[in-house]
């Protein structure tokens, strides 16, 4: 008989890596892309001087996967950095 998950263990796993923080490169091109794309006119924005964890819509682990921001009032230019080579 399969023995069931703990629904604690992947609560507390799902948790650390949430809680986990992005690069200093990867922070830096999330406010680049803020900036270009008006985000202080966003539906939600960001608080910049807040860790990336408490950031609308970055999906991240030790880095970042994914921007979730639909509907969110985005404009303006992607900035460059944003297809930098791998970090």
């Amino acid at each position: 008989m399969q023995r069931p998950y703990c629904p604690v263990l992947v609560l507390i796993v799902n948790s650390t890596i949430r809680l986990a923080e992005v690069s200093k490169k990867e922070r830096d091109i999330l406010a680049d892309f803020f900036r270009t794309t008006q985000g202080f006119q966003w539906t939600v924005n960001w608080d910049l001087s807040k860790p990336v964890a408490t950031w609308h819509g970055v999906e991240r682990g030790d880095k970042v996967v994914s921007l979730l921001l639909f509907n969110n009032n985005l404009g303006g230019p992607l900035p460059s950095s944003l297809g930098g080579s791998q970090y």
